[in-house]
């Protein structure tokens, strides 16, 4: 740009000195004419040219009639030269239009682009329009003073003529300089895009490569599941077949046989709680399993817990007690089957990762919300494995030589069933000091509901349905309808034992045979899956020939969907296998010659 001011400079100082020139020579003219130029000595070439500049000044200046200034225009006859005149201001405007459209035109485009982009030749295209306009009006301003107007009007004409032959390919150059633009554009557009996509690509790769990572630790995991699960299916499973063998073997010794069969019992129930896991989990995470809410009595859900685990306590030699650390109601509305199955897993892995120490209940109430927290003394976690605790199929030692047994599904269960009845679960451990997982629930108070005082939990005192270990007798006629030979003879057995008069069936036709033979019995005891006809079937065509008897379902289905199926076609109550001896007999004493709802509920 300080070349164009210089530049600019230097044409302005050119055309003063010429306007200059021009104002002294018009001022020494007369009206008669311009003397020709010295042309040296007479010779033929300068009187040719002599007489040449006489004949082009006669013609550009009027014939020496110029007149300076206002009344330079004029005719021989010295009238205003009209032609000429309206030619001379036609020709200006025109150049003036043309030359304020092309400044506009370079104005635009080039302010519009990006500074970086700005092409220099419009600018140089400017300093071309710029000199022909100073020139020109020079030229017009030299005709009111030098007497050559005519040759001022040829050499505007020149100019207007190439001005506008480049206004009309002012088209032309506008959609090269927008295809430039657009291309420019386009370039800025595709490499933003570009970089869009490949963003998106590396951000989908990331995204895939760790779905790729969890689902490759998710396998990991259940792959050391089903490796922990087989052996603590098979653990329980060797011991229960080698004792039914001693049993076998030695039935003549009493402390043998008794010895074998607590041994059975306890892998039994061992292995009924990991089946019971699994099937809990399953039901949580298919949105099948829903709070029970009903009132019940905090501190005496805690005192059960903790007296169930008394003896595993007593037998590993740890401590195992409980305190309440602020009044807790007597009674409160929660979930009390969940509450305790929460207590028991937490406590019961205290127990099983304590070796010296032992295990302390703190349990408080604060407005509708119940808090307890199980601490222990044992081997502790760290951070890593806490944050994984709670997930199913992982474990906090997952290895094959792990010194712990256990499926690890029973805290991932606990923290859903906390969850379920409005809380959570979580934990606090540090590595050789022990562990603390806090469990706060909703259990708000029920109306009237007293408080049991803050102090030590006495698990004796605070349970006042203790089971006395003794069952009272049953009596009446039970039909049985089980396929299965050792359960036919076991359930048999119990409930023969208990007073009761059993008949059986092998599937549900015959069943029906019976009762249409022998009349109606006081319960009838239903498989649900046998040959032929199953126990669905056959309690449907009872209820439909008007049998108004209870009937309750044996089934090892657990699943919420099947034991509603169960009630649907007439069943009155369920019974969950395998079976429990008390329970069973619970269940006799409670339908035992009572007439059916069922018939109600049956379309």
């Amino acid at each position: 740009m300080a070349v164009s001011f210089r530049s600019i400079a230097g044409w302005s100082a050119f055309a003063a000195v010429t306007l200059v020139s021009a104002l002294a020579i018009g001022g020494s003219r007369t009206p008669e004419g311009l003397a020709p130029p010295d042309c040296g000595p007479g010779t033929g070439a300068s009187a040719a040219a002599a007489s040449w500049w006489e004949s082009a000044a006669g013609f550009f200046t009027n014939d020496g009639a110029y007149r300076a200034r206002t009344h330079c225009l004029v005719t021989e006859a010295g009238s205003p030269d009209w032609p000429w005149i309206i030619a001379l201001i036609v020709v200006n405007l025109t150049v003036i239009v043309g030359y304020l459209r092309i400044f506009t035109f370079w104005k635009r485009c080039y302010r519009e682009e990006q500074p970086e982009h700005r092409d220099g030749k419009l600018m140089d295209l400017a300093h071309i329009f710029l000199w022909c306009a100073v020139c020109g009006y020079v030229l017009a301003v030299m005709m009111f003073f030098w007497p050559a107007y005519r040759l001022a009007v040829a050499c505007l004409a020149v100019l207007a003529f190439f001005a506008w032959k480049f206004i009309w390919s002012l088209d032309e150059f506008r959609v090269s300089l927008s295809a430039r633009k657009f291309k420019s554009q386009l370039e800025a557009s595709l490499l933003e895009r570009t970089e869009m996509l490949e963003r998106q690509v590396a951000e989908r790769t990331a995204e895939l490569e760790r779905a790729k990572a969890r689902a490759d630790a998710a396998n990991r995991a259940k792959t050391d599941f089903l490796a922990n699960m087989s052996h603590e299916i098979r653990t329980p499973m060797t011991a229960i077949l080698g004792y039914a063998d001693l049993l076998a073997d030695d039935a003549t010794d009493a402390s043998a046989v008794q010895n074998a069969s607590q041994t059975i019992r306890r892998n039994a129930n061992h292995l009924l709680g990991v089946i019971n896991d699994i099937l809990d989990l399953s039901k949580i995470e298919a949105g099948m399993m829903k709070p029970e809410l009903e009132p019940a009595s905090p501190a005496g859900v805690i005192a059960e817990a903790i007296a169930l685990l008394g003896p595993v306590a007593d037998e590993r030699g740890l401590s195992l007690s409980g305190r309440m650390l602020t009044p807790i109601p007597a009674s409160a509305t929660t979930d009390p089957m969940r509450l305790r199955q929460i207590l028991i897993n937490l406590i019961g892995n205290g127990l099983k990762f304590t070796s010296e120490g032992g295990v302390r209940v703190e349990a408080s109430h604060e407005g509708d919300r119940l808090r307890v927290v199980v601490r222990d003394t044992g081997i502790g976690m760290s951070p890593e494995q806490s944050d994984r605790l709670f997930e199913p199929f992982v474990q906090a030692d997952g290895s094959m030589t792990r010194r712990f047994g256990g499926t690890g599904l029973g805290l991932a269960i606990s923290r859903r069933y906390a969850r379920m009845i409005g809380g959570d679960l979580t934990v606090e451990s540090e590595p050789g000091v022990g562990s603390a997982f806090t469990c706060e629930i909703h259990a708000p108070r029920e109306p009237g509901a007293g408080d049991v005082p803050p102090g030590a939990i006495d698990p004796d005192a605070l349970l006042a349905h203790a089971s006395s270990g003794r069952l009272e007798p049953v009596s009446g006629r039970v039909l049985l309808v089980e396929d299965g030979p050792d359960n036919q003879r076991l359930i048999r057995h119990v409930l023969r034992k208990a007073g009761a008069e059993v008949t059986v069936a092998e599937d549900g036709a015959e069943a029906l045979e019976i009762v249409e033979r022998e009349g109606g019995f006081d319960l009838i005891l239903m498989d649900m899956q046998m040959p032929r006809m199953d126990g669905y079937e056959a309690t449907r065509r009872l209820r439909a020939s008007g049998y108004r008897g209870a009937i309750v379902a044996l089934t090892a289905h657990a699943m919420p969907e099947q034991l509603r199926r169960c009630l649907d076609c007439g069943c009155d109550a369920t019974g969950a296998k395998p079976i429990d001896r008390e329970a069973l007999i619970g269940l006799c004493r409670a339908w035992l010659g009572r007439p059916s709802e069922a018939p109600s509920r049956v379309a």
